[in-house]
């Protein structure tokens, strides 16, 4: 039906009205149409935000061949997005009975990134690059537009900083690189023409020349979510009473662990400082003396996933923690697939976030992604953004159109050693398959709606009480 043909239609609907003397029937039928009035506008709004309109998507024709009969080699990757845990660090917490205490007191302050987690990042560094090759080493450069989001903990600066160094090929992996890196203050503060002296320009004359850190995200830390008020009343109803039931209910379990400990444990947030704390001093120093045994290792890990899962009980508790990052992920995607690109456009098209455990825990959780062990350290969130050629050709000189059936876009989990495809069960229809790799390559419109639901683009007014 044309919209003249609408028009045409209108006055007789009106003449009906008004004709009609029933004033229940004049009621429904205004409601009706004021109901599909605002139907139509909010599906308008939602198809503006994920894609062009269809007048500008239809500038160029497409090639005849669905998505899903596509090769991978006839894709070409336009966007990359990691989301990081920081790698090991150095115990939170040194609880008295602990053998190796004293030699951890002298390595550094808590929760620091260690050596051995900045070769961690090293290594990570070195796989992306091996792997996305000119992609994302060509944009590790100051003035590339590249975007590299940290929390504000030391820990997740310097794992970007070492991260950042093993893509552009640095030495890191040596005792000496790790001894000469830049402090904190350093890397996120380059130094400007007013505070250049001797003294700072020595301590930086090995300061990359790589895309700026932005030390702000701290949408990826809990650090922001208890200022949420509406996540502290669910919490308060819900996490809190059923986090205090679960101590009670385990309260032998905590007797014993403080004996070891040397510590009486009063809330699993201190229990968890021991998982970690032990964790850590065997991830750093294998020669270390074990003093737990498994038995309580295995229960305490058990423990720590059974948290998560008390934390996030309903959807609405994903999307005031996860969600704010869900967004700017989302955001992110949407700004490549609602424009033209070509090979000198590269502005947007890699995006690297560094964070915590909490952080990837809240993203998969929120998404729907049940890990079965807790990340490792330097673990990673993969998100690829791909687009059909269109000229097989000459791929190189080809400019593309934005066009949501010719986007697809691939979820991979990467651990210490192993990587792992992720797929969502709206992605299942019309995907490309990636045989190499055992996963596929949804189409970009049933992407980002499963990413939509859970994101937080309002974080502020969705905290309201």
């Amino acid at each position: 039906m044309t919209e003249s043909s609408n028009r045409k239609r209108l006055p007789k609907i009106f003449k009906f009205i008004t004709s009609n003397q029933n004033p229940m029937m004049i009621f429904a039928i205004c409601f009706l149409l004021l109901s599909l009035f605002s139907l139509q506008i909010f599906s308008t709004k939602q198809i503006d935000v994920l894609f062009l309109q269809k007048s500008e998507a239809s500038e160029k024709k497409w090639p005849a061949t669905p998505l899903d009969q596509l090769h991978p080699e006839q894709l070409k990757l336009v966007q990359l997005i990691t989301m990081t845990r920081h790698g090991t660090t150095t115990p939170g917490m040194l609880f008295p009975n602990d053998p190796n205490r004293k030699e951890w007191a002298n390595i550094g302050p808590p929760e620091a990134l260690t050596t051995t987690g900045v070769r961690e990042h090293c290594n990570l560094g070195f796989y992306l690059a091996e792997r996305y090759g000119g992609f994302i080493t060509d944009k590790m450069t100051i003035d590339s537009g590249t975007k590299i989001w940290s929390t504000d903990k030391d820990r997740s600066i310097a794992a970007a900083y070492s991260t950042l160094a093993g893509i552009v090929g640095e030495e890191c992996l040596s005792d000496e690189w790790i001894q000469k890196m830049p402090p904190i203050a350093d890397i996120i503060s380059p130094l400007g023409n007013k505070e250049a002296n001797s003294d700072r320009q020595a301590k930086q004359k090995h300061q990359l020349k790589i895309p700026k850190i932005d030390p702000h995200a701290d949408f990826m830390h809990r650090s922001a979510w208890i200022k949420c008020k509406k996540l502290l009343q669910l919490n308060k109803k819900g996490v809190t009473i059923k986090r205090r039931e679960h101590f009670l209910n385990n309260i032998q379990f905590y007797k014993e662990l403080s004996e070891i400990v040397g510590f009486n444990l009063t809330s699993f947030d201190e229990a968890k400082s021991v998982y970690e704390s032990y964790q850590t001093e065997f991830q750093v120093k294998s020669h270390y003396s074990k003093w737990m045994d498994d038995a309580f290792l295995n229960e305490l890990l058990r423990m720590y996933l059974h948290d998560y899962t008390l934390y996030f009980p309903a959807r609405i508790n994903g999307i005031l923690s996860g969600g704010p990052t869900v967004a700017t992920i989302v955001q992110k995607i949407q700004k490549v697939v609602s424009r033209k690109l070509n090979t000198e456009n590269k502005k947007d098209t890699v995006m690297m976030l560094f964070g915590h455990t909490s952080s990837l825990m809240a993203v998969t959780k929120t998404l729907g992604i049940e890990l079965t062990a807790l990340p490792d350290f330097a673990s990673s969130l993969i998100f690829e953004i791909y687009l059909a050629k269109e000229n097989e050709q000459d791929p190189e000189t080809t400019e593309y159109v934005s066009n949501e059936n010719k986007f697809c876009a691939r979820l991979l989990y990467k651990t210490a050693s192993e990587i792992y495809p992720i797929q969502f069960p709206v992605c299942r229809k019309n995907s490309i398959a990636f045989g190499s790799e055992e996963t596929q390559c949804c189409p970009i419109h049933s992407f980002l709606i499963h990413l939509q639901r859970v994101a937080a683009h309002n974080y502020e007014k969705l905290c309201q009480i």
